[in-house]
């Protein structure tokens, strides 16, 4: 055997061996015992080579016994493993092929994000296909510097993101872990993702990497955004129904008494006044909510309804209504809407009846959204010792002391100038600050 032909067996030797290595670790299978008896045939067999190249370089060894039956026996040695190593772990080999070939099938096709990464010293090893589809980008440069991945995370969620990597890297990664966030694509595109990874262990206990899995979620949350709203919407359409029925029957029911009132006794006729201006308010109050499709009415609107509806108690005497609240309308709470539109429609009432000589009654809503008072004022005095709270138990104030909420409500009265003025004074929880 010439030099040139010795050295090209040794190379060839060496070739296989590197194949070997690589489709055992390609397949997984580097634990074989097959694939262990290949690469150590490969292995005698470049040894064999390499003796022959020594024989080669020094003729005078070349018919020594010892370099003789050393040849002989890594070249018999080495056909030998080889063979043997072949037969058992073709078969895996080629099974591997095929689970490698499922394994990409998967990731292709399921459209999440599969990574495998080192965590010492910080390495992305592996990325599925599906990341340059969520992503926006190549992943090519995240596999040298995975952090960078971050400067793809939301601002407004990348600090808490940061903060999660952190304890999980304080931990040693040896715990598994999940985090959601939204990342911007290059086209400003804002994407849903949920992360999940899990550590792999070796045998000695110890993180050696991380396995995981991305999934985009922006799909999944803009349907049940869309089912949300469609059922928000439905449901308003038949809180409205609802309570524009409910507004009907009651303006049916304030004629009715009204109605009634007619050609009896004063005593008779005022008491069912009363009840018909307190049937009103509440049914201002559905019709509020019937015409805005929210449960939160706004104070100024419903001062505003309930006396212009007072032309048919006291025709003689007009009411007129200021607001002036700053901020935007401070609104109700939908528990709160019934009691307090009661409590001004008596208040209101209340100074039509008891206002002497002539003179309108003035009604203000001042304010702010979390702060505002109804100040409704009459001609008139008030006893410097009497509060018209204590005590009341007819159906006006005493109506008007057991619906004020113990939070978030309080009357006062005031006189001045010729006039007496109730102040009803609301702020949360009566009030609802967005």
């Amino acid at each position: 055997m010439t030099a040139l032909h010795q050295t090209l067996v040794a190379a060839a030797a060496l070739a296989v061996l590197g194949a070997v290595l690589a489709a055992g670790r390609k397949a997984r299978l580097a634990d074989h015992p097959g694939w262990r008896r290949v690469a150590g045939g490969c292995l005698l067999l470049a040894a064999g080579a390499g003796v022959e190249l020594l024989a080669a370089a020094g003729p005078g060894l070349a018919g020594g016994p010892a370099l003789a039956w050393l040849r002989s026996l890594t070249l018999l040695g080495g056909f030998f493993l080889l063979g043997a190593g072949l037969v058992r772990w073709m078969p895996a080999l080629a099974a591997g092929s095929d689970t490698d070939h499922a394994f990409r099938e998967v990731t292709e096709r399921l459209g999440a994000v599969f990574w495998v990464a080192t965590p010492s010293p910080g390495r992305l090893d592996w990325v599925s296909p599906a990341f340059g589809s969520v992503w926006g980008r190549s992943p090519q440069a995240f596999l040298t510097e995975p952090a960078r991945i971050l400067e793809t995370v939301h601002p407004a969620d990348r600090g808490a993101v940061r903060a999660a990597l952190e304890r999980a890297r304080a931990r040693g990664w040896d715990a598994a872990g999940e985090l959601a966030c939204r990342i911007q694509r290059p086209d400003g595109e804002v994407r849903w993702l949920r992360a999940r990874y899990a550590p792999v262990h070796d045998a000695g206990g110890r993180v050696m990497r991380l396995v995981g899995v991305v999934e985009d979620l922006t799909d999944r949350r803009e349907a049940a955004s869309r089912r949300q709203a469609e059922a928000r919407a439905h449901r308003d359409t038949l809180v409205r129904e609802v309570h524009h029925r409910i507004k009907n029957h009651l303006q049916g029911l304030v004629g009715l008494l009204r109605a009634s009132g007619q050609g009896r006794g004063p005593a008779c006729q005022a008491a069912l006044d009363a009840a018909a201006g307190r049937v009103h308010a509440i049914a201002v109050v559905h019709g509020l909510q019937s015409a805005d499709g929210a449960e939160e009415v706004a104070v100024c609107q419903l001062v505003e309804a309930i006396c212009g509806g007072m032309g048919l108690v006291a025709p003689e005497r007009p009411v007129e209504v200021a607001v002036a609240v700053r901020g935007g309308p401070a609104r109700l709470d939908p528990a709160e809407a019934v009691p307090v539109a009661l409590i001004v429609q008596e208040l209101v009432f209340n100074a039509l009846k008891h206002a002497d000589g002539e003179g309108a009654v003035e009604v203000r809503v001042e304010g702010e959204r979390r702060r505002v008072e109804v100040r409704v004022a009459n001609p008139g005095r008030l006893p410097s010792d009497a509060d018209p709270l204590r005590g009341a138990t007819g159906t006006g104030l005493g109506l008007v002391r057991s619906l004020l909420a113990p939070h978030g409500a309080e009357l006062r009265f005031d006189a001045h100038g010729g006039r007496v003025e109730a102040v009803l004074g609301l702020r949360p929880p009566v009030l609802v600050v967005a």
